[in-house]
């Protein structure tokens, strides 16, 4: 026969049991959601650096463009959809600045002022999916001036916009370009 002092033991036991079930399934459920929460901030930041990959790559592409030699003192751009002074690479070189170059209406809009550059074997789809950009990177130059180094060497301001995989994913990069005897580079990031 069971004595008092057992079927109470068995009481506790029980009691204990269901409390660590209880706490191991809180633990599970947090765990899961942290998990689902990490992919978020991983898929994130593998849009953003998409994002800054193709806006750095047309940025290449814009000092490029100036290494070409085809540059002139631009023309106001802030109303057209090109530069009046457009070249066979479809870039323009604009006289006036990017009044706020992070605010992204100059860039977002396909027909809007910059250039659109497309990049062979870069799928762009606004619906996205894996592999898709969300828009093809854009490119502004702005014609500064002459540097007052006694050289007289044009000096330009490169804007960059790039997208990752949504409109939300999108980076602004910015270098300004000196061109120097005879268009070699001398471009400060």
């Amino acid at each position: 026969m069971n004595s008092p002092r057992a079927h109470k033991a068995r009481g506790v036991v029980l009691a204990t049991s269901l409390i660590l079930l209880v706490v191991l399934t809180v633990v599970a459920i947090t765990v899961f959601k942290s998990f689902g929460v990490l992919q978020l901030i991983s898929g994130n930041a593998r849009e953003k650096q998409r994002s800054l990959e193709s806006a750095q790559a047309a940025l290449a592409y814009g000092e490029w463009f100036l290494k070409q030699g085809i540059v002139g003192v631009g023309v106001p751009c802030t109303s057209v959809a090109y530069p009046a002074f457009t070249t066979t690479a479809g870039v323009g070189i604009c006289g006036d600045a990017l009044p706020n170059p992070t605010a992204l209406p100059w860039a977002s809009d396909i027909g809007s002022i910059g250039s659109s550059v497309a990049f062979a074997g870069m799928t762009v789809s606004t619906t996205g999916g894996v592999g898709t950009f969300y828009a093809d990177p854009k490119v502004y130059i702005q014609y500064i001036g002459l540097t007052q180094d006694g050289k007289m060497n044009p000096m330009f301001q490169v804007t960059a916009a790039g997208w990752g995989g949504n409109a939300n994913a999108v980076s602004v990069v910015q270098s300004t370009y000196v061109l120097v005897n005879n268009n070699v580079d001398a471009g400060n990031p």
